[in-house]
């Protein structure tokens, strides 16, 4: 019996149902993927979950082209909640042991750097985050050449890893130079970038002693801080006044020291106010202004005894500082107290290390 023309419609419309359904769930992946990238400049938080959704999805439906730019998206997140931080780690790593073998692609150099910028910030670890770099560094420099935003950013990872980690500043300097020469050419326009790269090698010339290369960079870091607001110029004074206290020049030291203080009233990072205090106390006593130093080294106590400013290490050059201080301007019973407050603190300090 031939079905009536009733029941073919009816046929007919399951089954374009029932294939609609199948290519919403083939495609929902994709959909969260784009999603996710649309919520990242106003909201990360529900950018972070739609991308997961699409890392799961694309994973289990093994659509590895979504799979691996949602893994790569998250990695580029900017994260607050530590939790979540931890879980890209994890995404990111788990993503390389099914990618390490594959076609050297621009996703996979991401992936490299990614995993590379997440070893840098979370971990002590050298070895494997310069991998990492040295791993994208190779395929976009095969795919774009070398004179590309990627590269560069490559160069900067290895500089960071080098100065803070391995303790190499010779190294780190050639890999900021490196980094800047690439963005400098090709008119690289990520002010905050160039702000770090002249940071970086300002402080890397300044830890080498180098003063007039520090000092050039420490101008350029400046330049371009002021583009920034009040937070990077606060460093950049900071910087700038490290080196000429390095170079014994008190008073340019104190007038940058004084206007990153200043500054400091807008950002209220009280750890950085605090050291701003020690170093103002510092070149104060240098010129022999114990008075002066002392109003600054007071200051430097207060904030060092707070819950919110912890260092032990610097609260005890802070109290050397005074003990000193209190010896030259004759001042027997604060010397004798701040020699009994050193005391106990050193010997505080040799517990938590052991």
């Amino acid at each position: 019996m031939a079905p009536s023309p009733k029941n073919v419609l009816v046929i007919i419309f399951t089954a374009i149902l029932h294939v609609h359904a199948f290519s919403q769930e083939d495609q929902s992946a994709r959909i969260s993927y784009y999603a996710g990238i649309s919520k990242i400049p106003k909201d990360p938080e529900e950018a972070f979950l739609l991308l997961k959704k699409s890392m799961i999805v694309a994973r289990e439906k093994k659509d590895w082209d979504i799979y691996l730019k949602s893994v790569n998206k998250l990695g580029e997140l900017t994260l607050e909640d530590d939790d979540h931080r931890d879980q890209v780690f994890v995404w990111l790593k788990d993503a390389f042991k099914i990618y390490k073998a594959s076609e050297k692609d621009g996703d996979l150099a991401l992936l490299h750097f990614n995993i590379g910028q997440f070893y840098n910030r979370i971990t002590i670890e050298i070895d494997t985050p310069i991998f990492h770099y040295q791993e994208a560094l190779k395929i976009w420099t095969a795919l774009k050449g070398e004179w590309s935003a990627e590269v560069s950013d490559c160069y900067h990872g290895l500089g960071n890893i080098y100065k803070y980690y391995k303790f190499d500043f010779y190294e780190a300097e050639k890999c900021y130079e490196r980094a800047l020469l690439i963005r400098e050419r090709i008119g690289f326009d990520d002010t905050l970038k160039l702000y770090r790269n002249y940071y970086s090698l300002a402080a890397t010339n300044r830890t080498q002693f180098d003063f007039e290369k520090a000092l050039s960079y420490g101008s350029k870091t400046l330049d371009v801080a002021k583009k920034l607001g009040p937070d990077r110029m606060e460093l950049a004074n900071g910087m700038v006044a490290n080196i000429y206290r390095d170079m014994h020049k008190s008073d340019l030291a104190k007038k940058h020291y004084l206007t990153a203080l200043t500054l400091n009233s807008r950002t209220k990072d009280l750890e950085s106010r605090a050291w701003y205090y020690l170093c103002l106390g510092e070149n104060f006593k240098n010129d022999s202004l114990f008075g002066d130093a002392l109003q600054y080294f007071n200051k430097a106590y207060a904030l060092y005894k707070t819950p919110e400013v912890q260092d032990p290490d610097l609260f005890m050059h802070l109290l050397i500082n005074l003990m000193e201080t209190y010896s030259k301007s004759d001042d027997n019973k604060n010397f004798t107290k701040i020699r009994k407050e050193s005391f106990e603190g050193l010997l505080s300090l040799s517990k938590i290390k052991c």
